[in-house]
């Protein structure tokens, strides 16, 4: 994840605006295991996760797992 924040920090380059582009983010993984998945709490983990990380500042990111 760190790879990918830096990537993204660091800038694309627009051929059309001639320009580098950079993007600052903020991303939450959410990992459930087990086949009894609980899809609408993976879900509720998620928008968990992206509060935490969004909270934590820019180029940031937050993993949580579903017991």
């Amino acid at each position: 994840m760190n790879r990918l924040l830096q990537l993204l920090k660091s800038g694309f380059y627009d051929k059309n605006s001639q320009q580098t582009i950079s993007v600052s983010c903020s991303i939450c993984i959410a990992i459930m295991k087990g086949k009894d998945a609980d899809y609408t709490e993976l879900i509720r983990l998620g928008d968990k996760s992206m509060y935490e990380a969004k909270d934590a500042g820019r180029n940031s990111f937050i993993i949580n797992e579903l017991d």
